[in-house]
């Protein structure tokens, strides 16, 4: 699934991108409902009469109901039904492009700081914005972040 946030909801755009989906932000100035429908993106906003319209064009779309960016997050994979769909670390949080898995450690040398070099093995890299991706220490509180979600997420 795609996704399209309007500009109330920026936390709620990487929350998505770690639990692996297609989420981008309204463009700046664009009509969050034009764009919806234009791009073919499910338009996840917390207004009103933005939803109203959407409904009456029949775009897909999810009103968000929840304050916080955490519970915004269990809200659309509970009201998705994605909770069992997630590919966790699988995009670029900068860009949204899909990450690739590096063949051959020996790739990132020089790209990467030494330490990270020398005590890490595995490796991605961000297609668009050519950012290098590994497991570190904030790995596990994302992980932490992934397991609340999804013991709320109904």
């Amino acid at each position: 699934m795609r996704f399209l946030t309007d500009r109330m909801l920026g936390k709620l755009v990487r929350n998505l991108r770690i639990v692996g989906f297609d989420a981008v932000r309204l463009e700046d100035g664009a009509d969050p409902v034009e764009q919806a429908r234009r791009t073919r993106r499910i338009l996840l906003t917390r207004n009103r009469s933005t939803a109203r319209r959407c409904a009456s064009l029949d775009i897909e779309h999810i009103l968000i109901l929840d304050n916080y960016p955490h519970g915004q997050t269990r809200e659309v994979l509970g009201r998705t039904g994605l909770k069992d769909r997630l590919e966790p670390f699988s995009r670029c949080l900068d860009c949204n492009s899909v990450l690739e898995k590096v063949d051959g450690k020996e790739k990132v040398k020089g790209w990467v700081p030494p330490f990270v070099y020398d005590t890490q093995d595995s490796f991605s890299q961000c297609p668009g914005c050519g950012k290098y991706f590994w497991d570190a220490t904030h790995i596990q509180s994302m992980e932490r972040f992934l397991e609340s979600i999804l013991s709320d997420a109904s």
